[in-house]
């Protein structure tokens, strides 16, 4: 996927016993599920934030399919829901190096986040269920907005998040690299 794209956003910590009681949960209500390693680095900008991400299948026979974007977004760091606007553009996993190099050359880089991300399709909302080296485990979730009313978008994501057990959670405002920047304490 390339180009422009407005999503709502909501992103709680959970224990890791969650965790795995919740991906149980979905995989035995037949929920497809797609397991990922994913490293993003982060590079400063004036404003939102811009990074390259690596996906990795964990699945060995579909390494072909590794993948790679460069992810722009602008989205408040408030707790709680927020909208997130954002541009993907895939790029050439052979580029990851020279590209990650050229722009640490311009930009510096901020830092790299490495998780263990499960990917669930409910809707038009993408549940992550994330395990973050050094952060711990943390349920996403993304509501695509595009050019469906936001009462719809704001409806759904609350569903869903009623549905999962997190809606009474405290949420976490920022982007995993802000909170290892600040020590996990976001």
């Amino acid at each position: 996927m390339s180009g422009a794209a407005r999503n709502l956003e909501l992103k709680v910590r959970v224990e890791p016993e969650y965790l795995t009681g919740l991906r149980a949960r979905l995989i035995a209500d037949g929920q497809a599920h797609q397991r990922l390693s994913q490293i993003d680095t982060y590079f400063p900008t004036p404003r939102g934030r811009l990074k390259i991400r690596q996906i990795i299948p964990d699945d060995q026979a579909a390494a072909p399919s590794s993948r790679a974007e460069l992810i722009a977004y602008e989205r408040l760091d408030d707790p709680g829901v927020r909208w997130s606007h954002y541009h993907r553009v895939s790029i050439p996993i052979a580029m990851v190096e020279d590209l990650r190099a050229a722009l640490t050359t311009v930009l510096g880089s901020v830092l790299e986040v490495r998780k263990t991300r499960d990917v669930v399709i409910c809707g038009h909302t993408r549940i992550h269920l994330d395990v973050v080296a050094e952060l711990g485990c943390f349920v996403e979730l993304e509501t695509l907005a595009n050019d469906r009313p936001e009462t719809g978008v704001i409806a759904e994501l609350r569903e869903v998040a009623r549905c999962l057990r997190i809606d009474t959670l405290s949420p976490i405002a920022g982007s995993y690299c802000d909170l290892l920047s600040t020590g996990g304490t976001g």
